[in-house]
């Protein structure tokens, strides 16, 4: 198979959603509901997207996506359009200054995840302080590996993508249903508030698309305004294949030269998956059917900003392109390896 990698860039219009499993429903959070935007966009978000633009362009496909009852039909129904435009897989999502010429990508630290500057987490991480995931793993802490540690977080927090939340509010209240006279009434006691987020002028948020070489896709100038999600939030899509940065070469890097990798999104899991990592295992939920009335599936999953350990040398271009971190940890599972082509189980290595 001769593969070749696109970039799909993305620049926000207007403040933007990116919800988490939770909902904005008053009737299951009482009263009072909030709703907090996501800092970065889980990949069914953008998939989703992507693939409502596909059909726009081949209409006939539509017949996939007509009678979806469950989440695996949802599923086929983007596997189908994805095989149409010969896309193997969607890979991403990270960030592109075009001022600072830098990639920007998620790290956990603590409790909070922070956008940093690629370059500079594997200086620190691996060039100025070597031994310091090795400490992580094996849980060796002393004086010197904290003093270590504190001086990194210092300097990573100082550089971090610095991020507009605090002002994004928006508060309302719940409308009931509109009456046969045309008109509102107020449900009492039902009071929300949103929190978005938006990010500097010069940012892009940056997927990669993995396809076929013959795929019609290549032939194609892409630059549209989609909806995002149900909050449907509009951005710019960008379909660049000259568009070449440092990830290109970074999807394609050898296993055998690292042992660390590091989660551009969410990695699903089950019980019998065995991963050695540092960063936070919570519950996802991948979005909510407005179509359906009911949300979509949830997964106990690593988040976006983890780091994975693995020590192997057997690995396949192929598959690591096409199923991301799934190709290193040898899971076979025909629903994950779904996720992962559509985003999920994303890496980049350190």
């Amino acid at each position: 198979m001769t593969i070749d990698i696109i970039t799909v860039g993305i620049k926000p219009l207007e403040p933007l959603m990116f919800r988490g499993s939770g909902e904005l429903d008053p009737s299951s959070r009482g009263v009072y509901s909030h709703a907090l935007s996501l800092i970065i966009p889980r990949p069914s978000t953008i998939t989703g997207a992507l693939i409502t633009y596909l059909l726009t362009q081949r209409p006939q496909l539509a017949k996939y996506c007509t009678s979806i009852s469950s989440f695996t039909d949802l599923l086929e129904c983007y596997r189908r359009v994805l095989e149409e435009f010969g896309i193997y897989a969607v890979r991403g999502p990270y960030f592109y200054s075009s001022r600072k010429d830098v990639i920007y990508i998620p790290i956990i630290l603590g409790d909070e995840t922070l956008l940093v500057e690629y370059d500079q987490l594997r200086y620190y991480f691996l060039q100025e302080h070597g031994d310091i995931l090795r400490f992580f793993f094996e849980k060796n802490a002393n004086e010197e590996f904290l003093l270590k540690f504190k001086h990194i977080e210092k300097e990573l927090k100082a550089n971090k993508l610095s991020l507009l939340q605090d002002k994004l509010f928006r508060t309302g209240i719940m409308l009931s249903d509109r009456t046969e006279y045309a008109s509102k009434t107020t449900v009492e006691g039902c009071i929300y508030t949103v929190r978005y987020i938006t990010y500097p002028f010069d940012i892009e948020l940056r997927f990669k698309l993995i396809i076929s070489n013959s795929s019609p896709l290549l032939d194609k100038e892409l630059c549209t305004a989609l909806k995002l999600g149900g909050d449907h939030r509009v951005a710019k899509f960008s379909l660049d294949c000259k568009c070449k940065d440092k990830v290109d070469g970074l999807l394609k890097l050898s296993s055998a030269s690292t042992k660390y990798y590091l989660l551009l999104s969410p990695l699903p899991i089950k019980e019998y998956i065995d991963v050695k990592y540092i960063g936070i295992l919570d519950v996802i939920g991948l979005g909510f059917s407005i179509a359906k009335s009911r949300r979509k599936p949830l997964y106990p999953a690593l988040l976006e900003g983890s780091i994975v350990k693995i020590s192997t040398d057997k690995y396949c271009l192929e598959d690591l392109l096409k199923r991301g971190l799934y190709g290193l940890l040898g899971v076979k599972d025909e629903e994950f390896e779904a996720l992962a082509r559509i985003g999920y189980a994303s890496f980049i290595p350190l």
